[in-house]
């Protein structure tokens, strides 16, 4: 489903972020924890390494953004907000999102969610 919206946002805060505070790459757990979408695709590509694969990713509170109002513009209720400033050159690798931070603060209710295949879903028990 597609829905357009309109969001209205001071975006200067995800904008002008120190975003060289964090860095790193994701394809140690990866190459660990992700063999079964890699077997399908030939293996780990030999040309992925840390330098080309680099995110630099920041998490914001509540106290930094206003999550009350973007969930509201959104239509969903918003629990984290992270950007990621990829450097030029660097490649996202095929992977499945295991949603760490969220599953982190959430561990208790036990959130699932899929982007794999078809049926994109999130649910909580």
């Amino acid at each position: 489903m597609i829905k357009s919206i309109f969001f209205e946002y001071d975006l200067s805060v995800f904008l002008n972020a120190d975003y060289d505070a964090h860095h790193g790459s994701c394809i140690s757990y990866q190459k660990v924890e992700q063999k079964d979408i890699h077997g399908t695709a030939g293996g780990f590509p030999k040309s992925y390494h840390e330098d080309n694969t680099r995110i630099q990713q920041l998490w914001w509170e509540s106290s930094d953004i206003d999550f009350e109002q973007i969930g509201k513009q959104l239509g969903i209720d918003v629990i984290t907000i992270s950007a990621i400033l990829q450097p030029p050159g660097n490649v996202v690798t095929l992977h499945r999102d295991t949603f760490f931070k969220i599953n982190n603060l959430y561990h208790n209710n036990l959130i699932i969610f899929s982007n794999h295949g078809k049926n994109n879903s999130c649910r909580s028990k």
